[in-house]
């Protein structure tokens, strides 16, 4: 039974963990947008930095949180 809870607990933090960071993402793209160029490479380093950016945003306040 407890471990059933434990799962259910998991799954919401999971949930909101990655609606917060997705919408972290879209505030940090419209603050420092897309670099306006044909390299794959800069716009896919743009966007894992921005990516990381948003992940420890959200660790710090929903995974590391206690509950």
């Amino acid at each position: 039974m407890a471990q059933g809870k434990v799962k259910e607990v998991i799954l919401k933090v999971d949930e909101e963990a990655e609606q917060r960071k997705e919408r972290l993402i879209q505030q940090f793209l419209l603050k420092q947008p897309m670099p306006d160029t044909e390299d794959t490479m800069e716009r896919a380093g743009h966007m894992n930095s921005l990516t990381k950016q948003a992940e420890e945003i959200v660790l710090d306040e929903l995974v590391m949180k206690v509950r």
